[in-house]
């Protein structure tokens, strides 16, 4: 079931989504402002006018582009063969629908990862339904005690601005300098599968 975030899940994404409000000199296209000419600078860039004004070189400035990119890793598989994980699953996948339908609206480029299949990161509706059929079609992998991602997934948050991971494995916890905020479901009981 697609459910709406609470406040507090969305709160709690911001600090690291990358749209802080901090505007940063770069190779945009967004106009950041002027400055003197320094050597080495592309002279296609000279702001003419105000060369003009200040009887010196000065050269155009733009902001660095924003990567909107969120990665969802989502691990469905219990750390032990335990017949009641149902519901947590079932859990895991709506909270990672429900983020990425989030993101997609909030106009970031969404990449989901499991241990067995990566998408594309990518935007807007048509990736939404392609990562809802991933997601719906998700089958867990039984009886792994160890995280499943690897050092390629540590490869993708890197490149991410965001990383969240979704996981039923509370050996995960021990990495959380990997992700950005990782979530580990938990029964109602507050145990892990």
């Amino acid at each position: 079931a697609l459910t709406p975030l609470s406040a507090s899940d969305r709160a709690a994404c911001w600090p690291h989504a990358g749209d802080s409000g901090l505007r940063r000199k770069g190779g945009g296209q967004e106009f950041h402002g002027i400055r003197d000419y320094l050597p080495g600078d592309n002279r296609r860039q000279i702001h003419w006018k105000s060369t003009a004004r200040t009887s010196k070189f000065m050269i155009k400035e733009f902001e660095e582009e924003q990567k909107k990119q969120i990665l969802l890793l989502l691990d469905i598989s219990p750390p032990s063969q335990t017949a009641a994980f149902a519901p947590q699953i079932e859990q895991a996948i709506s909270l990672a629908a429900s983020y990425a339908a989030y993101f997609l609206r909030q106009d970031y480029a969404v990449q989901l990862a499991t241990p067995t299949e990566t998408t594309l990161s990518g935007k807007g509706d048509r990736h939404l339904f392609l990562l809802l059929r991933m997601l719906a079609l998700l089958q867990p992998v039984r009886g792994q005690d160890a995280p499943q991602f690897d050092a390629s997934a540590a490869a993708k948050t890197r490149r991410a601005v965001m990383s969240i991971l979704i996981a039923l494995n509370p050996a995960y916890e021990q990495q959380s300098g990997r992700f950005s905020k990782i979530i580990i479901i938990k029964d109602a009981e507050g145990r892990s599968p």
